[in-house]
């Protein structure tokens, strides 16, 4: 699928405990030790567009692993933390600091859907009607996910 989005689409999570409810795909890649983490962003250096880590593993990602195409970045902690990073060289976007693991799967999923559906447009626009058809099949599948763990992910 990431092959869809011109450059790639791919979001990568760090996260100390594996996250189970987030499956990996070919567009959301997890791990959870800093040697894994690395070694995705290096192979991945052009088509990451969403990372989530916590503050203190991006302030170690030496200035040639920050993605260069990056979006968003979501910090795993209060956004306090995430402050103190705007005057690194190495954060382009805003962080954006998520309290739970639920606002984070929640977050990168629906990074996912607003990639894939303005890709779609971008794709009818030009007149070519099946890359925009597999792009918002893309965006039906990930709110599919969504509405399938509701109770899990948008709790009453």
């Amino acid at each position: 699928m990431s092959h869809l989005i011109p450059g790639g689409f791919k979001a990568v999570l760090y996260h100390d405990q594996p996250i189970p409810e987030l499956p990996s795909t070919d567009l959301i890649q997890k791990c959870s030790d800093s040697q894994s983490f690395r070694s995705i962003l290096e192979q991945n250096h052009l088509s990451v567009r969403v990372l989530a880590c916590t503050s203190e593993i991006f302030r170690q990602l030496p200035s040639n692993l920050v993605p260069s195409k990056l979006d968003t970045i979501y910090f795993m902690e209060s956004s306090s933390g995430a402050s103190s990073l705007l005057t690194n060289e190495n954060a382009a976007p805003q962080p954006i600091g998520v309290l739970s693991e639920k606002e984070l799967i929640l977050r990168v999923l629906l990074d996912v859907v607003d990639c894939f559906y303005r890709q779609s447009i971008n794709y009818r626009t030009e007149g070519n009607n099946g890359l925009a058809d597999a792009c918002r099949q893309v965006v039906v599948n990930v709110l599919e996910y969504i509405k399938e763990h509701n109770e899990y992910l948008c709790p009453p």
